[in-house]
């Protein structure tokens, strides 16, 4: 499953200790499966998110990113996860105040979902 983030994500209760202990193990889940397989997109968009709890934000986009070529390269016909990497996506250059590109992924994330007929609540923001 992915991680939809919020426009913020929740207050992270781990140590960064324990959270880069968490990035370790799924970088090695990575490398041990070296495959274009659904699940690789599922840890590359998780191992976004942990990066992104650490600040990390060029890691967090660089998998990200990784998450979003693979998705489109396997599930091509259904973009089955594309609304919600485009929302990391928007969550992420937000938090490196690049509002043009968040602004960017968030309409993509928001016509993909409009597209599928469904907009999950988690990608509309109430002020």
């Amino acid at each position: 499953f992915f991680f939809l983030m919020i426009r913020r994500p929740p207050i992270s209760t781990l140590s960064s200790s324990s959270a880069a202990s968490d990035v370790y193990k799924r970088q090695a889940l990575l490398k041990a499966y070296e495959m274009e397989h659904p699940i690789i997109i599922t840890m590359y968009n998780n191992l976004a998110m942990a990066y992104f709890q650490l600040k990390d934000y060029e890691r967090a986009k660089n998998y990200c990113d990784k998450a979003l070529r693979l998705e489109l390269r396997i599930h091509w016909k259904e973009k089955k996860n594309l609304g919600v990497l485009y929302n990391n996506l928007g969550v992420i250059h937000e938090s490196m105040c690049e509002y043009e590109k968040a602004k960017a992924y968030y309409q993509k994330a928001l016509s993909v979902q409009v597209g599928c007929n469904s907009v999950p609540l988690s990608l509309i923001h109430i002020c």
